[in-house]
Formats: C-alpha cells, sequence, structure tokens
C-alpha cells in the first residue's frame, strides 16, 4: 500500500464523522422549520374554521329570532303596557310555540324584550325547557332581566343588529338582539341565544383534529427526510 493510498483512507476517516454532524444539523434545521410551517398552517386553519362556525352560528341564531317575532306577530306589542297585559294562558302558549322553534332551530332561547315605564328591561317572551314547561317553573311575562349588556338598552330603537358574548344571570351566551317595530310602532327587540359551550366545544373538537393532523404530517416527514438523509450518507 502506497503512501496516497494510506492519505486517502485517513481523510475519509476523518471527514466521515463531519459528515454525520452536518447531518444531524440538516435534519434538525428541517425539524425546526417543518414545526413552525405545520404550526402555522394549524393556526391559521383553525382561525379560518372559527370565523366560519362562528358565522354559521349566528346565521341559526339570527333566524331563530326573527322566526320568534314571526310566531307572536307583529301586533302581540301593541297592547302591552305593564305586567297584567298579557294573560297567564297566552303567555304560556307562546313558551309553548317558542321552545318547539327553538329546539327545531337547535337554540337555547329565544325570546323578546321590552322596555318597561321606569326604563327596565323586561322579558315578554321566551322559550325553555319541556322539563320547565312541564313544571311551569319558566319566567313569567314582563320579568325584569336582571343582567342585561350595555349594547341591549342602546339596541332600542335603533336599526342594528348586535352579536354578542353574553354573560348573566341565565349563563353564558352566544346572543343576538334585533330592533323590531310592532304594527303600531312600539319598539322592542327581537334574540336568541346559544351556549358558548357549545361553539366551544366545535371548536375545540376541530382543533383537536387540526392538532392531530399536524403532529401525523410533522412525524411523518421528520421521518422521511431523515431516512433520506442516511441514505445520501450511506451511498456518499
Amino acid at each position: 500500500m502506497d503512501q496516497t493510498t494510506v492519505d486517502n483512507k485517513t481523510i475519509s476517516e476523518a471527514v466521515k464523522p463531519g459528515s454525520h454532524l452536518n447531518a444531524n444539523k440538516t435534519v434538525l434545521i428541517f425539524l425546526i422549520l417543518n414545526f413552525f410551517s405545520i404550526a402555522s398552517l394549524i393556526y391559521f386553519s383553525y382561525y379560518s374554521s372559527k370565523i366560519i362556525i362562528l358565522k354559521a352560528a349566528d346565521n341559526i341564531l339570527l333566524a331563530a329570532a326573527y322566526s320568534g317575532a314571526a310566531i307572536l306577530g307583529d301586533e302581540f306589542h301593541d297592547s302591552i303596557k305593564d305586567a297584567s297585559s298579557v294573560s297567564e294562558q297566552r303567555h304560556h302558549q307562546n313558551v309553548v310555540d317558542l321552545t318547539k322553534m327553538a329546539d327545531k332551530l337547535g337554540v337555547d332561547c329565544i325570546y323578546t324584550m321590552f322596555e318597561g315605564n321606569s326604563g327596565e328591561i323586561v322579558m315578554t317572551s321566551l322559550s325553555t325547557t319541556q322539563k320547565d314547561i312541564n313544571a311551569k317553573s319558566y319566567d313569567k311575562f314582563f320579568t325584569t332581566y336582571k343582567m342585561p349588556g350595555e349594547f341591549v338598552s342602546k339596541a332600542f330603537g335603533g336599526d342594528k343588529t348586535h352579536f354578542e358574548e353574553v354573560i348573566d344571570e341565565y349563563g353564558y351566551f352566544r346572543t343576538v338582539v334585533i330592533p323590531m317595530k310592532s304594527k303600531e310602532g312600539k319598539n322592542y327587540l327581537a334574540a336568541a341565544d346559544t351556549l358558548m359551550s357549545d361553539i366551544n366545544d366545535h371548536l375545540n373538537y376541530v382543533l383537536i383534529i387540526f392538532l392531530s393532523a399536524g403532529l401525523i404530517i410533522f412525524a411523518i416527514s421528520g421521518s422521511v427526510f431523515s431516512y433520506l438523509i442516511r441514505k445520501y450518507n450511506q451511498a456518499a
């Protein structure tokens, strides 16, 4: 074996560990870039899905609120002056009818609101659960709404539909409030709620799907890239 052959062998052995080190760095860089790319994709996909889900929920709420007003009729609020303006039987029937509509559309509550003589916000109709209907444990006609958001008071007499997330004495909801006028021009509000927990459950499910898909893509792409680098080094 001549001196040239020995020198080439020595150089080859010296270079080989360095090549493996560069391969490890390459894989690490790829994994970092791949991680941030997939994370960004998950974020934007989830954000886009959230907008779509909220828009779909808002459209259902809008249909529910208008349906509730239609069930009551344009003239319903014309005769309302105080808590004695609507009989118990009529209120009960309204509760039954609105509950059927709420169940059909998949919302938590459909209701209407009116300004009382002292400026308080009162419930003039509402839906509930079948259990509460059977027990007659639902709110009475003209029950005061104790924790209305500021947007509720501002909505009276306006022309802007409001979509809000609301925390009140009934729970945490996604709410729509629509300014309406009775046949004789009295102002009232048509509204509908859906539980934020239902919307959040849907969003969490979507997020889990995106995270699972991202994890699978990250694992597969990282394994394939690492394998290709090893094969390249073996062939080099």
